[in-house]
């Protein structure tokens, strides 16, 4: 653990990172070692390769909503395994590792996260998928005295990740955003005071002002993104979508299909 940056829920609500060198230079400011900048260092580049032309409903890159998890939990105080984690934090679950397949927790990704990130890393990924608040919200708190260290601090980067949709009032501009509010709004108190009991103050106090002011702000309806967009939405570059034409395009001709309407279409103009 490492001494927190700030001692105010309005000074962690200052102070989250929008990009990935702010979030290093609180690191270095707070004297963590080169080998635990590394490691965060690995995480980020995972999470830039996996979440590569990944937006968030609000139109943000997606790596910039892990990275300002990251500095959240960074600025606690939490250890670097855990900021480290924190930039990959719902990476089995929505991330595109090129399988095809969209949440899923297979031997193949493991291994490619494993030799990214290392084991200690990659074991707080794969438990944080298990642990998530919204998965069973009316029983966090009471299991709290049966949880370790370690799954006590993934919740913690559970609510950051909570408080991070909330912080800039990203949640205003996405298309549909009522997944997410809809279970705040429900679970306001228990999520506070979840908060308060995992032993930050700071955090609890940053959350309900986040939630207060989002609940408060209005944007104009042209800067929200179209309906359709909840969650991640990709955007492939120009470029690899001549690509991914052309390959379709060659797939196509060397299909049974494609040969049998040549000899159809060379029949009719005989």
């Amino acid at each position: 653990m490492y001494a927190p940056s700030v001692d105010s829920g309005q000074g962690l609500l200052a102070s989250i990172a929008p990009v990935n060198t702010r979030l290093y230079g609180q690191l270095i400011a707070q004297g963590r070692p080169e080998h635990e900048l590394r490691d965060i260092r690995r995480a980020y580049d995972l999470c830039s390769l996996l979440y590569a032309g990944m937006f968030q409903a609000d139109g943000r890159p997606f790596s910039a909503h892990t990275v300002s998890v990251a500095s959240i939990v960074a600025q606690l105080g939490l250890p670097s395994p855990i900021v480290a984690m924190a930039l990959i934090h719902n990476v089995y679950e929505n991330a595109d590792f090129g399988d095809g397949l969209r949440s899923a927790i297979t031997p193949a990704r493991r291994r490619r996260v494993l030799d990214a990130v290392g084991a200690d890393i990659e074991a707080c990924a794969l438990r944080f998928s298990e642990l998530r608040i919204h998965k069973r919200p009316a029983s966090v708190a009471t299991t709290l005295d049966t949880l370790s260290a370690r799954d006590r601090m993934l919740l913690l980067v559970d609510l950051a990740d909570i408080l991070e949709k909330y912080a800039d009032m990203g949640l205003l501009y996405f298309g549909d955003s009522d997944w997410a509010t809809s279970f705040v709004d429900a679970h306001e108190g228990a999520l506070i005071q979840l908060c308060t009991a995992l032993g930050q103050p700071v955090l609890a106090e940053a959350l309900a002002l986040a939630i207060a002011r989002l609940r408060a702000g209005q944007v104009p309806a042209v800067l929200r993104s179209a309906g359709e967009h909840k969650y991640l939405y990709p955007i492939v570059p120009l470029s690899c979508r001549a690509t991914t034409r052309d390959r379709w395009v060659a797939r196509l001709r060397q299909s049974t299909a494609w040969h049998l309407a040549r000899r159809i279409l060379r029949g009719a103009t005989a």
